[in-house]
């Protein structure tokens, strides 16, 4: 028969328990400890300083830090506050490698944030993030930006960029990412795009340009993503000029009468263009002019996305059609409509012979009544390379179902058909039954047809 422990000794043996497993987690490996750091936010790493000796300025080794104001109930006070902390903090750790620092809607002390920067860069921060959260919000890239050797990546979130420092020089930056960022100065502007000589990555996300003019030039660049509203350059009064002739990248959303222009990119692999977010009246001559523009970099694209109003767009120029380029490389195409017009794609396919893939949205918007589509004049890749189509947006519409009818009888290499239903379509059963046995009856030869459904 078992012993009972009494309860003293049960006192006892908790007790013991208790102090071993502290002991326990105080003899853990440096590098299991900072594991167990690095899975906790940085609020609640730096809190762990209070738990013992040996933990006072474990969190001071880490390589990353997120600080962001977290407090539910933000006073005015509490950005300078956040910003102290911060700079307090940067000042006892010394491995810092990503740092993202995110600070509330208010306005926020240009004089400290510049400090606080400067404390970041003194630890070799490879990786910076600065949100301010605030478009009003104004700052002066620090002097000591000037001597960052160690940043690769840096991301600027709202604010004014007022002034940057003489001399500035990132020689070690790939990624440079701005949001909701207005640029002021122009010298500073010029000035900062100019000293990143080895950038691979650049964005802007609904950025401001007021009374801007410049021209860079960035040989190193790969990858360009631009999203301008249609607000956030003053054709009268704005021009920004990216020369980049080894980019390869080029993501391009942004109002067609907007004056940003790429000049050399001769060499871009993989394009998403959407000419949106614009008024066209009284426009027409200049849309037009800018997306032959655009499209005249495009001769090398293997990959391309093209938005509806990007088709509307290039409608504008039927008459110029021909100035296209020849998409000698373009394997994959990517079209949304929301207009009957199909010109435009007709002579993007004419022009691709090695067209492998083709994803059309919208298909119930695009007529094939028209002497486009004639058996004389049908793309070459029709008959040579075309082997896969998707159709998303599927309403199951007479015009959709003449769409998949077309490419079935035209088509010859294709193999494979993917549909994507809406969610529409998809809950209505009687509806999608007779879809499913109209395509059934046209007859799909060696082609396989996956009909996809959607709930939303």
């Amino acid at each position: 028969m078992a012993s009972t422990i009494s309860s003293s000794n049960s006192h006892k043996l908790q007790r013991y328990h208790m102090v071993d497993m502290k002991d326990m987690i105080s003899d853990l490996p440096e590098g299991i400890l900072y594991y167990i750091l690095s899975r906790l936010s940085t609020e609640e790493a730096v809190r762990t300083s209070i738990l013992a000796t040996k933990w006072r300025y474990l969190w001071t080794q880490l390589p990353v830090f997120d600080f962001r104001d977290s407090s539910p109930k933000r006073n005015s006070k509490s950005p300078d506050c956040l910003v102290d902390l911060v700079d307090q903090l940067l000042h006892k750790s010394n491995r810092i490698k990503k740092l993202f620092i995110e600070l509330p809607v208010t306005i926020v002390d240009a004089g400290k944030v510049s400090s606080m920067l400067s404390s970041a860069l003194m630890h070799d921060v490879h990786d910076l993030t600065l949100n301010l959260e605030s478009e009003n919000s104004r700052f002066v890239l620090p002097n000591s930006f000037s001597a960052s050797r160690s940043l690769t990546k840096l991301d600027i979130v709202f604010g004014f960029l007022d002034s940057v420092p003489d001399g500035i020089c990132f020689p070690s930056l790939k990624i440079l990412s701005f949001a909701h960022v207005t640029f002021t100065n122009e010298k500073s502007a010029q000035r900062l795009f100019s000293g990143c000589p080895v950038l691979q990555d650049l964005s802007f996300e609904k950025c401001y340009w007021v009374n801007i003019n410049i021209s860079v030039a960035i040989p190193t660049l790969k990858k360009l993503d631009i999203f301008f509203r249609s607000s956030s350059l003053d054709r009268n009064s704005c021009m920004f000029k990216i020369d980049a002739v080894n980019l390869l990248s080029l993501s391009y959303k942004s109002n067609p009468t907007i004056n940003c222009f790429l000049v050399n990119s001769t060499s871009i692999v993989d394009a998403n263009i959407d000419l949106g977010f614009f008024c066209v009246q009284n426009n027409e001559l200049h849309v037009a002019v800018f997306a032959i523009e655009l499209f005249s970099r495009l001769g090398s694209v293997e990959s391309l996305r093209l938005s509806d109003q990007t088709i509307q767009c290039l409608n504008y120029a039927k008459s110029a059609l021909h100035l296209l380029p020849s998409f000698k490389n373009l394997t994959r195409l990517e079209v949304h409509f929301d207009d009957p017009s199909c010109e435009v794609l007709a002579d993007i396919l004419r022009k691709s012979p090695k067209l492998e893939f083709l994803h059309i949205y919208g298909g119930s918007y695009l007529s094939l009544d028209s002497e486009d589509w004639t058996s004389d004049s049908l793309p070459c890749c029709f008959k040579s390379s075309l082997k896969s189509c998707d159709i998303s947006d599927f309403r199951g519409d007479e015009a959709e179902i003449r769409l998949v009818k077309f490419l079935l009888e035209n088509v010859t290499l294709l193999r494979e058909m993917n549909i994507y239903c809406t969610g529409y379509l998809s809950k209505k059963s009687k509806k999608l039954a007779d879809v499913r046995n109209q395509l059934q009856a046209l007859g799909m030869g060696s082609c396989v047809i996956n009909l996809h459904h959607s709930w939303f």
